[in-house]
């Protein structure tokens, strides 16, 4: 308990960014992440037949469906 106790007292004035710097070392910063529209969908709560759909649609748009 003592050692959260002197965490607090270091950190609790400190600016995210900085905090951010002290807890991130390289890995972190070379990480990869995977960020698109359907992960996003479904964080939105989004059921797996919208997705589907959704990624119907982007398809369809790549075909010749939509090209002029």
């Amino acid at each position: 308990m003592n050692y959260l106790d002197e965490s607090i007292k270091e950190n609790k004035d400190l600016s995210f960014a900085i905090l951010t710097n002290k807890s991130h070392g390289k890995a972190w910063e070379n990480a990869v992440f995977s960020l698109n529209e359907y992960s996003m969908a479904r964080e939105g709560d989004a059921d797996e037949d919208m997705v589907n759909y959704m990624k119907h649609m982007d398809k369809l748009k790549k075909s010749s469906v939509f090209s002029k």
